[in-house]
């Protein structure tokens, strides 16, 4: 155990997002041969499949959300100033994450043959139960004042890219390893439990799905329904139709699959909101005057929330889970890191801005 500690300790994240990536890689493909699946095959399908996907993905995230992180990379991230070494391991780490979304779309557009989908009906109960029997769209109903393409590309942009190469911002830019190691195990948790374990066991569509799969009551879902039916929300049925072809159809499409409950939007949401708080947290820990501390613990409280709440109530709101899917998501995300960090050992010396440690 201390050996194991020991050796866990010393592993870069890099190390340990790599470890993570060729075990997920290699489970993944067993789940996959069980089910008479050749992961190969289902590689060369998805690399045939890239430009489509690109043309699609490009729709929803538009270059420019790319050339503004790299602009912020070279500009304020001392992305200039990167040796050859961290280069490599940033270079590195994308592969690995890429690596890793691709292997978790093959198992997630498999989930059905598994568990077909019958826990819907449990699940919008289930919301009206701890909603004072409301459901909880109804509550939400105020956004309808925005526009539903603007608040779905707000929606799935940076969450798409950060849900991505979450581990590489934390590679290149963190130089904490522990709390490094810490959000990249973290991450990969968010990916495999919510999405991939708990996805299987309970098995749902979606709101956003009604009138399409089996055991999503239209009439229970009337707000959603009714956004769909609006002329701005043309992007979000877009999507919508694109993942319902490739579950219906024959051939699996990179970006697919369908499972709602829990939620790896917001579970994604809260490990990025956990990572904001944490780094107040240890940037507090070496400030000594007393009104920035509160300030910086306040700021990255507020900024961590704020992350955490959006994804939570728009994933509602979009229809694209229950309220209960977030819910499980963020207690299940708290719960992980809380754990994960019970034997962790603080060193506030090791923050990354000198200036704060110089405060």
């Amino acid at each position: 155990m201390v050996n194991g500690a020991k050796f866990m300790k010393n592993l870069s994240g890099t190390d340990l997002l790599a470890m993570l990536t060729l075990l997920y890689c290699l489970l993944g493909s067993v789940f996959l041969f069980a089910l008479g699946v050749n992961p190969i095959y289902l590689f060369r399908g998805f690399v045939f499949a890239l430009p489509q996907f690109v043309i699609k993905a490009t729709a929803y995230v538009p270059g420019w959300v790319y050339l503004a992180v790299a602009a912020v990379i070279l500009v304020f991230g001392k992305g200039r100033k990167i040796s050859v070494a961290k280069l490599r391991s940033i270079i590195v780490a994308i592969i690995y994450c890429t690596l890793f979304t691709l292997m978790f779309g093959l198992v997630k557009n498999q989930l059905p043959e598994v568990v077909p989908f019958w826990a819907d009906a449990l699940l919008a109960e289930l919301d009206r139960t701890l909603h004072f029997g409301r459901n909880p769209w109804d509550l939400l109903s105020g956004l309808s004042a925005f526009n539903t393409n603007r608040l779905a590309a707000f929606y799935l942009n940076g969450w798409v890219f950060l849900a991505t190469f979450l581990p590489v911002l934390l590679i290149a830019f963190d130089k904490n390893e522990t709390r490094v190691r810490h959000f990249v195990g973290l991450w990969a948790l968010a990916w495999v439990l919510l999405g991939n374990v708990v996805a299987l066991v309970f098995m749902s569509a979606g709101p956003i799905f009604a009138g399409l799969m089996p055991g999503v009551d239209p009439t229970a879902h009337a707000g959603v329904v009714e956004l769909l039916a609006r002329p701005d929300a043309q992007a979000l049925v877009r999507i919508r139709d694109y993942l319902w072809g490739s579950y219906s159809g024959t051939v699996s499409e990179i970006g697919s699959g369908i499972s709602a409950f829990p939620s790896v939007h917001v579970g994604i949401a809260s490990v990025i909101g956990l990572y904001l708080l944490r780094l107040g947290q240890d940037a507090g820990a070496v400030i000594v005057t007393p009104l920035r501390r509160r300030a910086v613990l306040l700021g990255s409280a507020v900024a961590a929330f704020a992350v955490i709440g959006a994804y939570l109530v728009l994933s509602v709101y979009l229809g694209w889970h229950y309220a209960v899917d977030g819910y499980t998501s963020l207690l299940i995300i708290s719960g992980s890191a809380w754990l994960l960090q019970r034997k962790r050992r603080r060193a506030p010396a090791a923050f990354a801005p000198a200036a704060l440690a110089a405060e």
